[in-house]
């Protein structure tokens, strides 16, 4: 079995990502992962820490945020920084033959330096290029050209962020996967619910949601939209705004496990079009745990979104009709919900996965 060694911006403990799926399927089939959290700016870097089966959580140093590196000079002077970090940490548990290396930074284009002899896999997930702030876009494509070229696969989450990398690699599509088999809902019980599960931030279309909740106050008073997840600090007002048509809850992070899922009609997701972070999403991670439970989505924004009979797009003035055909096509469209999760498994996509580290 190899080491896998995880590069993130993330720590482990926030809401999983792809980053952090992809560990625990790697664990969960006898792989060992060290997973470098998000770098720190300051202050002591934590040792290497045990976390189950096969984890091990590990920190380093960087120069500055990377947003803040809007020249070469600036990326090259936090390479050594970074380098010097991590060097310790794998001095102190050693390089081992069989390592891999799985880089989910889009600017760690030095890696290979560190690791050489092994196995480099980029994962990039997020288009960094049109998301940064203003200037930044020609120092992100300096890293991200670097980065591709220094790795021996590149993997990517959507045909957008596909369409972006090929100036500069040819990246093989890696789509999130279902976390369990397909469990068909139960039938007898009235579904009155758009649920909203995941992180509530400032890609969620706030005008779109709360003229979408009158209208459906007005005319189907029944439905109620339940949102569910941590809220950025930034997005309260406009959440209140949204509760104070009446039918909108919000409820604290749970597990699907948690949530009512026989009163789900459809799970929601009302991202602002014109979002470059949105924008570049195919499948988000939110998407398949709701489907491998039988519930179909409800989507705004996101143009490169998969089409499927289980996906319903809504807009200005539309939430109404959408919901209603929700509730005449909800067991119409189970067997094809099924079909898409018989095919996207954790299986199929550790095969994926783990054939990256063969040959060159």
């Amino acid at each position: 079995m190899s080491r896998f060694i995880f590069f993130t911006k993330t720590r482990w403990s926030e809401p999983p990502r792809l980053r952090h799926q992809l560990a625990s399927l790697l664990t969960a089939v006898g792989h060992e992962v060290l997973f470098f959290q998000k770098p720190g700016l300051s202050g002591p870097v934590p040792p290497p820490t045990p976390a189950g089966s096969g984890l091990v959580l590990a920190g380093h140093r960087e120069l500055l945020h990377h947003r803040l590196r809007l020249l070469p000079v600036l990326h090259r002077a936090n390479r050594r920084v970074v380098e010097r970090s991590v060097t310790r940490v794998m001095d102190e548990i050693g390089r081992r033959p069989d390592d891999v290396v799985v880089n989910f930074n889009y600017d760690y284009w030095f890696l290979r330096g560190l690791f050489p002899g092994r196995r480099l896999i980029t994962v990039i997930n997020d288009d960094f290029v049109n998301s940064g702030p203003f200037g930044y876009a020609g120092a992100a494509r300096w890293a991200i050209a670097r980065t591709c070229a220094s790795s021996d696969r590149v993997l990517t989450v959507s045909r957008a962020l596909q369409r972006g990398l090929a100036p500069f690699c040819d990246a093989e599509l890696f789509l999130p996967w279902a976390d369990r088999p397909y469990q068909a809902p139960s039938h007898g019980r009235e579904r009155n619910v758009l649920l909203f599960w995941g992180f509530i931030d400032r890609r969620m279309d706030f005008a779109l949601m709360t003229e979408a909740a009158a209208a459906l106050a007005r005319d189907m008073p029944a439905i109620r939209i339940v949102l569910a997840g941590p809220q950025e600090d930034r997005v309260a007002a406009q959440v209140e705004k949204l509760k104070s048509t009446g039918n909108v809850t919000r409820i604290a992070e749970a597990g699907l496990g948690q949530l009512p899922l026989d009163e789900v009609l459809a799970g929601i997701i009302p991202y602002r079009a014109g979002d470059p972070v949105s924008d570049a999403i195919m499948l988000p991670n939110k998407a398949m745990p709701l489907l491998a439970r039988g519930v179909p989505l409800m989507i705004a924004g996101m143009p490169d979104f998969i089409e499927a009979p289980f996906v319903l797009r809504f807009g200005r003035g539309t939430a109404v009709d959408v919901v209603r055909e929700l509730q005449r096509c909800h067991a119409i469209v189970q067997p094809h919900i099924e079909r898409f999760v018989a095919s996207n498994t954790a299986t199929a996509r550790a095969a994926q996965f783990l054939g990256q580290i063969e040959g060159a």
